[in-house]
């Protein structure tokens, strides 16, 4: 079993290391991390099943907030870096924290409707 462990999250992490530089077609990035957002979203639900906020009024308000609040904050990041000479990447991007986060949102969203309903 760790073995298996470690070579999946080996091959998890060269894939991402390799499409996230700047120099690889950004539409395959931006899938790469629209699939690993919604793998670690789901991951996150039979990790950790309870709501951290209380449910409000619209459902599904997640699908919008996580992926504006990560792609503001990837943005931000991305810039502070490139302003002191760092090396920056597709995930360091507006788009980049914006697929991510909505994938995370959704595969959360997805595991718990497979496994309560919604």
């Amino acid at each position: 079993m760790d073995l298996l462990v470690e070579v999946v999250a080996e091959l998890v992490l060269e894939v991402t290391g390799l499409l996230n530089e700047k120099d690889s077609p950004a539409v395959v990035a931006v899938a790469w991390f629209a699939v690993l957002g919604f793998a670690l979203g789901a991951g996150s639900f039979l990790v950790a099943p309870h709501r951290v906020f209380q449910p409000g009024p619209v459902a599904g308000v997640s699908l919008v907030l996580a992926p504006a609040s990560l792609a503001i904050a990837m943005e931000v990041w991305g810039r502070l870096r490139e302003s002191r000479g760092r090396v920056t990447s597709h995930m360091v991007t507006w788009y980049g924290g914006a697929v991510m986060g909505f994938g995370l949102a959704a595969g959360r969203l997805v595991a718990k409707a497979l496994t309560q309903g919604l």
